[in-house]
């Protein structure tokens, strides 16, 4: 295949290079060799282009380390010294190994710290205790700072330790941060139906970057290895004027079928905070394997109240219908929001490289379980009945319905209260 790329791409003049490589890539993006073996031609020919065309997505598993060898030249490097030196598409392409493949930069994190402690930051993911010790004898040996500026690079320094002994996702890793993290003096409580802060007398500590908390002797995940995307049916984008470039990525077509659910359409419940309808966002009838989830459960919120509400609480009775919560905030609406397109939604269970997703566009970001992917930094809500934190349960993303915005959900079991969380850019 390698060969014909060549062919195809050296038979254009440099003015129609751009648009004869956007076509190439069309055609043999559903073919993982064939796209591996494109981007190889790209991180070799740097000159060509300044893009890796969003291959990396499309290469099967066992062309993945190939990949990364052919990328290692630009290991190390700032964004800035690979643009400089060349590299810019090697660069990029390890940019997106780091989120799909971080096992491959195991052997190569002492290298990663010592160069370039703000880039590749997703490479230490689950990492266990490979890169312990050097961290620990980094937060030992802080230097004394003396100006503003020596100050606030130490912090910083400091900072990106900590968030990757808890990127490590071990108890080990989560131990240390909580070692030489900053103390958390105050946890949050519900009061006369307020939430307030009280003294942290249990020695609660939450880890948000990790997505665990240490409460009654051991640290508690607050979401769930298992993890399952939904599959939307295509004909309801159709008629998107990006549903051609934005739903080729395979995370929109991901194989298999842990059960169906509704999705979307009018609420029963109704608003408490605005006075007016509320809206559905999913059913979960019989919940898939590995979700501790007690259902059947339907989960409303209001499109509108959501926006400024942080976050809309709800309980649920024995047949899961919601009652949301007042809030201290009322609210009228100055616009009227749809509701979500009603349809059916297949739960397709989520392949190792699109569990955790930071892409916030291209992808299918829309899911049951799992890690959410934070627009805004972390926000694990805590349940105003039993004041634990609650665990996340789903996210709806992507701008389908609503532009750079997410919309997380959080359960808590043994209450049987639901969050939901908006956020937006």
């Amino acid at each position: 295949m390698l060969g014909s790329v060549v062919d195809y791409l050296s038979a254009f003049e440099e003015k129609d290079y751009q648009t004869s490589l956007g076509i190439l890539t069309k055609r043999i993006k559903p073919d993982p060799r064939a796209s591996a073996e494109l981007l190889l031609y790209l991180i070799e020919n740097p000159e060509k282009t300044s893009s890796n065309a969003g291959l990396v997505e499309f290469v099967g598993e066992s062309d993945l380390e190939n990949i990364f060898q052919n990328s290692l030249p630009a290991l190390g490097m700032s964004r800035k010294e690979a643009e400089e030196s060349g590299l810019m598409i090697a660069y990029i392409t390890l940019e997106d190994l780091s989120q799909r493949a971080p096992s491959l930069f195991y052997p190569h994190l002492e290298t990663l710290w010592q160069k370039s402690k703000e880039d590749l930051e997703e490479a230490w993911q689950d990492c266990g205790t490979i890169h312990h010790a050097q961290l620990v004898n980094f937060l030992e040996n802080l230097p004394s700072p003396e100006g503003q500026e020596e100050k606030f690079q130490v912090y910083a320094n400091r900072n990106r330790a900590l968030r990757r002994l808890e990127m490590s996702n071990c108890t080990q890793g989560f131990e240390l941060a909580k070692k030489f993290g900053a103390p958390q003096e105050t946890v949050l409580s519900v009061i006369d139906d307020q939430w307030v802060s009280v003294p942290n007398i249990e020695n609660i500590y939450l880890l948000e970057n990790a997505g665990v908390e240490w409460r009654a002797g051991q640290w508690h995940q607050l979401y769930t290895a298992a993890s399952y995307h939904f599959r939307f049916p295509e004909e309801a984008f159709r008629t998107r004027d990006d549903f051609e470039s934005r739903f080729e990525n395979p995370s929109w077509r991901l194989p298999g079928n842990s059960g169906e659910i509704r999705f979307g359409g009018e609420g029963v419940a109704g608003c408490t905070i605005c006075g007016k309808e509320s809206h559905h966002l999913f059913t979960l009838d019989v919940a898939p394997p590995g979700i501790p989830i007690s259902t059947p459960v339907i989960f409303e919120t209001c499109l509108h109240c959501m926006v400024s509400n942080r976050p809309m609480y709800a309980r649920h009775d024995a047949a899961g219908k919601p009652d949301i919560w007042p809030s201290y905030q009322m609210f009228e609406r100055d616009y009227e929001p749809e509701p979500l397109p009603e349809m059916n939604v297949i739960l397709a269970p989520t392949p190792t490289r699109f569990f955790r997703q930071h892409d916030g566009y291209e992808q299918n970001e829309s899911r049951i379980g799992g890690v959410p992917d934070w627009v805004q930094g972390p926000e694990y809500e805590q349940c105003p009945v039993c004041g634990k934190r609650m665990q996340f349960l789903s996210q709806i993303h992507n701008g389908l319905f609503y532009i750079n915005t997410a919309i997380y959900v959080f359960w808590c079991n043994s209450c049987r209260m639901s969050a939901v969380l908006n956020t937006y850019t």
